[in-house]
């Protein structure tokens, strides 16, 4: 499905899935993901860069903090939860990011990648209203290991985190476009898979497609 121009894309999926590499190819695929000044700086173990602004981290942080939660340890939402009495300010700096990020968005392919997205998504769709989704999806068992590398946690814990996201990631995609893309499926056919992930955007390849590839092979040793 190709959707029309100003449509916000917003990459989501449990953490260490991939998702910063799929942000990627959507940006070299021409997806405005922001002002690079309010990008997350590359670390040691993302070296490639986040592509995740500091400014809608935060605010995501914040409303997992209002619900009593983290990404760590998601809450447990109930229904309507978006339009509690201390969102409507939210709201309104949510705008704010979004207008000091991007500027005006009527008729451009923007977007951004975060995974608390996938938490919060219910909050964004009030304030962006029509949302397009692409969700990055990785084996439990390899998201669990790079989190075990990265913050000593046990393959279980691990695991579970990893089906509370997919699950909320359904659960709040109801009503919105969403294109499901495996992050192994990138190893296997690349060209053939970012094809179809800017296809459902409504981009295409307009540069060397070996930019595209490296990409993906930076990933591929980097894990």
């Amino acid at each position: 499905m190709t959707s029309s121009a100003g449509v916000a894309t917003c990459i989501i999926g449990m953490h260490r899935s991939g998702t910063s590499m799929v942000a990627r190819l959507l940006n070299l695929g021409g997806l405005d993901l922001g002002d690079p000044a309010r990008l997350l700086d590359p670390q040691a173990d993302n070296p490639m860069g986040f592509w995740e602004n500091r400014d809608i981290m935060d605010l995501n942080d914040r409303l997992l903090a209002v619900r009593g939660g983290s990404w760590m340890t998601p809450p447990l939402w109930r229904n309507g939860w978006e339009r509690a009495p201390e969102i409507p300010a939210l709201l309104d700096e949510a705008g704010t990011i979004l207008n000091r990020a991007y500027g005006p968005r009527n008729a451009m392919q923007w977007g951004w990648k975060d995974p608390r997205t996938t938490l919060t998504l219910p909050f964004w769709k009030r304030v962006v209203g029509s949302l397009r989704l692409v969700l990055v999806i990785r084996n439990p068992v390899d998201v669990a290991h790079s989190l075990a590398t990265r913050h000593g946690w046990s393959i279980r814990e691990g695991v579970n985190l990893w089906k509370q996201y997919m699950d909320t990631a359904f659960r709040h995609s109801a009503g919105s476009p969403m294109f499901i893309t495996f992050y192994d499926d990138y190893f296997q056919d690349p060209l053939c898979e970012i094809q179809r992930l800017l296809t459902f955007c409504g981009l295409r390849i307009e540069t060397d497609e070996s930019r595209f590839i490296e990409v993906i092979q930076h990933d591929q040793r980097h894990h």
